[in-house]
């Protein structure tokens, strides 16, 4: 194990266990560590986000939140994802709403060739047909190649964030695309 992983996970374990924040001191003294050892580790974590310092003293900060967040969405939807994928061929994705952009944070790559796909940790634009409708109130929409000449799409608005299921007309054609749409939004209600 790498003793700076290990101290460092220390350090966020008794952090989310303090009822208010800890000072550097406070910090080493409980853990039995070197104060100097936990200063520039409070310091990495304060640049990534992981802590946050308020007066001198340090908490939890918002990348630990939004790790948390994310991971119990991943798991929340996975099995849909799965689900809807398998049942239609296509890749399926979970997306949450940042800003102008939605942030894809978990795919299912359809069976098969071609596919689209889009990494995790990369973005598509809030505009995007389906998605936009969805962001905008709609419970279910469907894009007829209105974003992508060529690739029809259907969203599904879930707590947290978007489902969607993307694919090439070729094979994910518009006449599909209600049976999609209702099979989606039945999964995200399950």
């Amino acid at each position: 194990m790498v003793p700076a992983v290990d101290r460092s996970f220390r350090i966020l374990d008794l952090l989310s266990r303090s009822p208010k924040p800890l000072g550097t001191s406070e910090v080493a003294r409980r853990l039995r560590l070197a104060k100097s050892t936990v200063h520039g580790l409070l310091r990495s974590l304060e640049a990534v986000g992981a802590v946050e310092e308020v007066r001198q003293r340090y908490r939890l900060g918002p990348a630990v939140e939004r790790l948390a967040s994310l991971g119990e969405l991943r798991r929340r939807w996975r099995p849909v994802l799965e689900q809807i994928s398998d049942e239609v061929g296509e890749t399926a994705f979970l997306a949450q709403p940042r800003g102008s952009r939605v942030a894809i944070v978990d795919e299912v790559l359809g069976a098969g060739a071609p596919i689209v796909s889009a990494p995790v940790g990369s973005f598509v634009p809030a505009s995007a047909a389906a998605i936009a409708r969805v962001l905008s109130g709609a419970r279910v929409a469907e894009d007829h190649g209105e974003f992508l000449e060529g690739v029809n799409a259907v969203a599904v608005a879930v707590p947290g964030g978007v489902v969607f299921v993307a694919g090439f007309a070729s094979r994910l054609p518009s006449a599909r695309l209600t049976e999609v749409s209702r099979r989606l939004a039945e999964l995200a209600c399950e």
